[in-house]
């Protein structure tokens, strides 16, 4: 028999009253750090894009997640995040063997060419 809506919902809370105990309000970092890491933002336009920053975002929410229990390192989220920036190289390569970087006036180099 499929558990009700009110049981599903209290399944939920009791799921996000354990991660609280050892995340806290972490969400409420991610943006700054977010920020802090894209000073002027990004543009995101292929699907390659949007999947290399999901891994990024991702990266940063584990990194976070773990910097708010220091004296009590929560291991699961060093792991993850290791797995995250294995698959953001991976995605990487692929962005670079369809379309090597060039490097703007700035020196700085870009994927825009990718239009995947």
């Amino acid at each position: 028999m499929a558990k009700s809506i009110l049981d599903i919902m209290a399944q939920a809370t009791a799921t996000w009253a354990e991660r609280d105990k050892i995340y806290g309000d972490s969400y409420k970092r991610h943006g700054n750090v977010m920020k802090a890491l894209l000073p002027k933002g990004i543009e995101l336009n292929s699907i390659d894009d949007f999947n290399r920053f999901g891994t990024l975002n991702m990266i940063v929410s584990k990194l976070v997640r773990y910097t708010q229990n220091w004296y009590e390192p929560h291991i699961d989220s060093i792991h993850d995040m290791g797995v995250y920036c294995f698959i953001n190289q991976h995605l990487d390569e692929e962005v670079l063997e369809k379309t090597p970087p060039k490097a703007n006036k700035a020196g700085i180099f870009t994927f825009k060419e990718s239009q995947q």
